[in-house]
């Protein structure tokens, strides 16, 4: 029997018809909407391409997310990429690495990883046997936990200021019937939960990570699954789970 609810991805700041996660859940047979939870503004640029172009300063680059790699984007130029083409950059997830090579051609590392403390390993390990390694340049989220990279030098430039901006009037219509949440970021769960609490609705919640798993905790919001890794087959693999575990529908 297929799965007759719905999935909720609360990410971004405007639906994408050709969203990886939303269109691999559909083929997959999930019902799926996506419903943005946030609005950013890029700022710093003036720093920031300073900083890009003083490319000899840094050991690398690293990028969590493709608003960063967007930031970035916005003050990119081919005299920046010469210098940059020769430095590390490290990134948090696939969806962050394809836009670092279509958008910046750059090769990236730690593609692999699901979190900054996932990827906070794997630059410790490249710095092993280098005494005092220069900084890593980290553009981040207004919001970005000031605890991201601790160990590892970083000069931190602020480079887009994230705000709550959440429409849910979609979930009018799903306002009955079973109902999976993804949530993609403490962001929001902070921008999302309320609502969902003062709409009474009972839902099963995912988390994108355990930053964001963390931050549901703290909202005393149980947490039915954590997606180890931010790709849509790891999303698919935690609904299938869900489904198992309450034995209502048999994705294959």
């Amino acid at each position: 029997m297929a799965f007759t609810g719905v999935v909720l991805l609360f990410k971004g700041d405007q639906v994408d018809p050709s969203d990886s996660y939303l269109t691999a859940l559909n083929n997959a047979g999930f019902r799926t909407f996506h419903i943005p939870v946030l609005q950013f503004t890029f700022v710093n640029q003036e720093p920031l391409t300073k900083a890009l172009q003083s490319a000899h300063k840094y050991s690398g680059i690293i990028l969590t997310s493709p608003r960063c790699v967007q930031a970035v984007e916005n003050v990119w130029s081919f005299k920046i990429y010469e210098h940059w083409n020769e430095r590390k950059v490290f990134v948090v997830g696939p969806s962050t690495a394809r836009a670092v090579r279509d958008t910046l051609h750059l090769p990236a590392e730690g593609e692999e990883t699901g979190s900054a403390e996932a990827l906070s390993v794997l630059i410790a390990r490249s710095l092993a046997d280098q005494v005092n390694p220069k900084p890593f340049l980290y553009p981040a989220s207004s919001k970005a936990s000031p605890n991201n990279f601790s160990g590892i030098p970083v000069e931190r430039i602020t480079a887009y200021e994230t705000e709550e901006c959440v429409d849910l009037r979609s979930l009018e219509q799903v306002s009955s019937g079973r109902i999976v949440c993804v949530f993609f970021s403490p962001s929001g769960v902070k921008a999302v939960l309320p609502e969902l609490r003062r709409r009474n609705l009972s839902f099963k919640s995912i988390a994108i990570g355990h930053t964001t798993e963390e931050a549901l905790k703290r909202e005393q919001q149980p947490v039915d699954e954590v997606c180890e890794s931010p790709s849509p087959e790891a999303l698919k693999k935690c609904l299938k789970r869900i489904c198992r575990g309450k034995r209502r529908c048999a994705i294959s």
